[in-house]
Order: structure tokens, then sequence, then C-alpha cells
């Protein structure tokens, strides 16, 4: 995957991207200045704290500039006047330690005003290559106009125990995460200083976009490990996306991007045809619409909510307390359901928290989804962020579908009584397919008849 689609930046954009943290915030800033090149947007590559000279090795166009904006604006407007490679922008030389002085935020901030510049972005403090870390009061150094912060962990701190050798600032990591130095980290350890005030999130604003980076990730034997870190790292209130990335490769640094995702379950409907609540049918000594739940809520989504309408009353009573105190689970009702499923829909979506990046839409008359097919569809979208994710047997298309939050507000245009295949022609080929080896997708219960042939 690559890294623009991954932190979805769109082209029209005139970002500012801050990079701190430890275990690959030079490779980062590399591969952003690469992938924006290619993009055909002009980009600053800068520091805004010191760095070891030897780490300019890696880029070929550099400049050095003589502590007066006017000759660094002319040099940028020479630079692209010239050519479309990313331009660093450095300070001056200490030759008794080799290092290079960073950029002041003010600078930084101004290097976006001009118009040669369509994107900045800064690595805005150290880890002395250490893969994890905490900030000193001083860091990072964040310029005003930042618009995305990306917080960078290296996956391979896990499991490590919590000393300098594989920590920077370690006594600070083991405050922040309330546990002793020379313990080991786990993803907790990771989860709280990433999401501490005085940690990760220090001088974050609102307005940041601020996805985490777990890079180090080098092969997919690693994948199943950094995806149990992922979801940890999301459980902190406020956290958005988790992209696990492997930066040394050029081509594809992104092997997904996990975020939060959410299943709405459809049960309003009033069962015209089956002349009697589909969602009350006994099915394995439970409610149908039940069965469904406990597949849903079995799965890998973050948030579940239950649309409710016709028979709402009878629908929430059949509901066990337990099901009632999931924090995932929400019950909403649909007072208009008589005007269709798009209503429901509507209401299912409203319902979502607003860091909800995917929805699967599970109809409660298909007692034969799984949480194998649930989380295969939401892995499918986390290595494709596909608008739409498709299920299929033999060419045949089925239920449920995913749809990323781009097309929310398609969705809650639907009138009547139709759903998102209302959609389709519009955006199926830009559609992934997940090919199925089970045509249970096709599965639903409609009539007395269905029901009958259906129950196990």
């Amino acid at each position: 995957m690559k890294l623009l689609s991954a932190l979805r930046l769109g082209l029209a954009e005139r970002p500012l991207i801050s990079i701190v943290g430890g275990g690959g915030k030079s490779s980062l800033l590399l591969r952003l200045g690469e992938a924006f090149t290619a993009a055909g947007r002009r980009t600053v590559l800068t520091f805004s704290t010191r760095l070891f000279r030897t780490q300019l090795n890696r880029v070929d166009h550099v400049y050095q500039h003589n502590n007066t904006w006017t000759s660094l604006a002319t040099h940028v407007q020479a630079h692209f006047a010239d050519t479309e490679a990313p331009l660093v922008v450095v300070g001056a030389l200490n030759p008794r330690n080799d290092r290079v002085e960073g950029l002041s935020p003010a600078w930084i901030d101004r290097l976006l005003t001009l118009p040669e510049v369509d994107v900045v972005v800064v690595e805005a403090d150290g880890s002395r290559t250490r893969p994890f870390k905490a900030p000193a009061p001083h860091e990072p150094v964040i310029p005003s106009r930042t618009t995305h912060l990306l917080r960078v962990v290296g996956f391979s701190v896990l499991g490590k125990p919590l000393t300098a050798e594989y920590v920077h600032r370690p006594a600070l990591v083991a405050a922040l995460s309330s546990q002793p130095l020379g313990s080991t980290v786990t993803a907790e350890t990771i989860r709280l200083v990433l999401s501490h005030p005085d940690g990760g999130l220090r001088y974050v604003t609102p307005a940041m976009q601020r996805p985490i980076v777990v890079n180090q990730v080098d092969d997919e034997t690693m994948l199943p490990a950094a995806r149990k870190l992922a979801n940890n790292l999301l459980a902190a209130p406020g956290e958005a996306s988790v992209l696990l990335t492997h930066l040394q490769d050029s081509q594809n640094p992104v092997w997904e991007m996990i975020s939060p995702s959410a299943a709405i379950i459809l049960a309003a409907g009033g069962s015209e045809r089956m002349g009697r609540p589909k969602q009350l049918l006994s099915w394995r000594s439970q409610p149908l619409f039940l069965h469904i739940l406990q597949q849903v809520l079995a799965s890998d989504v973050h948030y579940v909510v239950l649309v409710v309408g016709a028979n709402a009353a009878a629908v929430e009573e059949a509901l066990p307390a337990v099901y009632k105190l999931d924090s995932r689970l929400q019950v909403v009702v649909n007072p208009h359901w008589q005007q269709g499923q798009a209503s429901s829909i509507r209401r299912g979506l409203v319902a979502l928290p607003p860091a909800v990046d995917a929805a699967l839409f599970v109809l409660s008359d298909q007692p034969a989804i799984r949480p194998e097919l649930i989380n295969a569809l939401l892995q499918r979208y986390r290595e494709t962020l596909a608008p739409l994710v498709v299920p299929r047997w033999q060419n045949r298309r089925g239920n449920p579908v995913l749809f990323d939050r781009s097309l929310f507000p398609a969705l809650v245009k639907i009138q009547g009584d139709q759903g998102g295949r209302v959609l389709f022609p519009r955006y199926l080929d830009q559609a992934a397919w997940l090919e199925w080896p089970d045509p249970a997708i096709w599965q639903d219960i409609d009539t007395p008849e269905d029901y009958r042939k259906a129950i196990p």
C-alpha cells in the first residue's frame, strides 16, 4: 500500500507534517518526500531539532541556509524551477559535535507560505536511533501550522527491557507508563506513552490528524503480533488509525492501515413476506437477531450498531442484559422504519463514532454469516482501503458489504426501500473483491419457505 493512501492525504491539501517518536522517523520523512514527488507535489523536507551530519548522506538535494529568510526563499524558488526532487533544508553545522542545526518552527511555518512549496515534512524530535522514546520537556518542536502529527514507534521494541539500550529516555517512559525500569516493554507500555498528553500527544491540537506508525514490521510473520499491538493502541480514546509499515521497502512501505470499524445490523423491517417478525424467529434455540448479533460481536469490529424499528420493544426485551453492558454495542430505534431500508442505514450511520473508517451492513435475516467472513472483509479493506469490499462466490456477489467512510455521505442520501447496492454502478469498478468459498453469503430468509429450508 502507498503511504499517501494510507495517510488519506488528498492531493488538494497543502499539509505540514511533523514526525515524532522513534524507530524510523528519518526513513518516513524520506519516503514521504518520494511519495509526494511522485504525485507531482513540490516538497521541502526539514528538521526542527539537531541531527547528525551523517543523516544527510541519504539525500541528494540539501540546502544549508545562512540565517536569512530571503536567501532561503530564493533558493527554494530556484530549486523547484530546476527540478521536482524534494529539497532538504537544514541549518548550520557545528564542527565540534558534527551536528547540523534544524530550522526554527517559525521558519518552517513560513516555508508553506511560499507559492513554490506544496508540502512540508519535518522531523520534530530525536531518538538516538532507539525504536521507542518519551519526549523531554523541550520536545517535540512542532511548527504551529502542523496539520498531521505522525507518531512513530519501532515494532522491535515490543518485548524488550525498558532500558537505555532499547528506549530513549527510559526513565520518562517508566514514569508515563507507571512501570519500573528494566521491566518488559508491552503493548500497554507503548499505548500509555503514545496516548499521554506528556508523551506522544504533547503539543497536539484538536485540528491535527495524528496517526500512529508502527514501523519495523519487516516481514509477514510479524503481522499477527503487529495487528494485536495496533488494536491495543486504538483502544486509547481518540485514536483513529495505525499504519503497519516496513519503510525499507520503497515501493510498498505500508502493509496495512488499521482503523476503527463498525458493523450495522439492520433489524428494523416489518417482515411482511414472512408474516411474523423475522428478528424473533427461533434459531438454534434463540431469536434469530441474537444469533446474528453473537456472530458479529465475535468478529474484530470495534463497534456494533443494532438498528431496530418494527417490533423494537420485543427485540429489546429479548436482548439479554449482558449484551446491553457491552461497550461495543449500541441499540438504536428507527422510528421511520416504514420508509424502507434506507432510513435504517441513515440511522445506523448517524450513531457511529466519528473515528469509524469503515462500516459493514449486516442483514438480520442472514444466519449463515460468520465472524471469519467479517474478519476477512476487514482484512481486505485494511490492505486496500477500497471504497467497497464485496464478498463473492462463483462470480456472484453476496453480503455483507463493507463501505469506506468516503461513501457515507452518499449512503445517507439513499431513499426508500433500497440499500447500499444502489451505489454499486458508480463504485463497483473500484471495489476490492473477497473470493469466499461458501454460498452462505447468498442466503437470506424472507418467507416461511425460506425459513423451513434454512433451519439447521
